[in-house]
């Protein structure tokens, strides 16, 4: 296991004004993961719209309509961060060693390369499809990956409690 010493990154967390608020007032820590909860609403609430869209639900509402979500989505996401460094702050050591934590972080990762190839590859096609016209494979593709890639990260974060202290051994420093 890890000692927070042993790594330099953690140590300097440790001793952040974030962690020590984290750690010693109790209402910080459970207002950041109650806001953090909000803005994985916000988030999964406006991309599964478009993601359901382009799978050939909701077919009434054109596409390029609901890229108006993509900001709200952003919004989202960026609270979810930043309550999420809240969160990390209070226990850097337990999180970084967590199996599931480094799952969820990876797959956030890849949730964020899937929304890119969908930024490169398939928005502007689809912004021009009229309502009711299905989207094509690739972007189907996209949007499946989006749901599942989110719901596995929603699974990992309620995991992160009762893995502590798991090893998987396919887990790099899990």
């Amino acid at each position: 296991m890890m000692t927070p010493a042993a790594h330099p990154f953690i140590h300097w967390v440790q001793g952040t004004e974030i962690a020590y608020l984290a750690t010693k007032t109790k209402w910080v820590f459970a207002t950041a993961q109650s806001v953090h909860f909000m803005g994985l609403s916000i988030l999964l609430g406006s991309i599964t719209l478009l993601d359901l869209r382009i799978l050939g639900f909701l077919r009434r509402i054109p596409i390029a309509r609901l890229y108006g979500l993509i900001p709200l989505a952003i919004t989202g996401f960026l609270i979810q961060l930043l309550t999420g460094i809240v969160m990390f702050s209070a226990e850097p050591l337990g999180y970084w060693t967590n199996a599931a934590f480094r799952l969820k972080l990876a797959l956030i990762g890849v949730s964020g390369l899937n929304a890119l190839w969908f930024w490169a590859f398939e928005h502007r096609r689809l912004a021009n499809l009229p309502a009711e016209m299905p989207a094509g494979a690739s972007a189907k593709i996209v949007a499946t990956a989006s749901i599942a890639i989110w719901a596995l990260v929603i699974t990992l974060g309620r995991f992160i409690p009762y893995l502590q202290g798991v090893a998987l051994p396919w887990v790099p420093g899990g």
